[in-house]
């Protein structure tokens, strides 16, 4: 298997969110991407955490002057979970 490898030094700091996350969102069950940087992508990661809570996992490759992750796509979306709390009101 072939893994798609997106280096975000090339693409304007701007854009590079919205590169990552429609490579995510395009992953089917099981299926990864490479992503390198020039610096650790910590805050990528809490935003994973907090958005795709287990929808992915996270594999360090190198951690040096380059930075390279394994993003994976290991369970898909829950249409039903628009990832707020229920309050407990409705008993629902």
């Amino acid at each position: 298997m072939r893994i798609n490898v997106i280096d975000v030094r090339s693409i304007e700091p701007i854009e590079r969110y919205e590169v990552i996350f429609k490579a995510f969102d395009d992953l089917q069950l099981n299926e990864c991407f490479e992503l390198v940087n020039d610096h650790d992508l910590k805050p990528l990661l809490r935003y994973f955490e907090s958005e795709k809570r287990n929808e992915f996992s996270w594999d360090y490759l190198e951690k040096s002057d380059l930075f390279r992750v394994k993003i994976g796509r290991i369970a898909m979306p829950d249409p039903e979970d628009s990832g707020e709390s229920c309050c407990g009101m409705c008993k629902g």
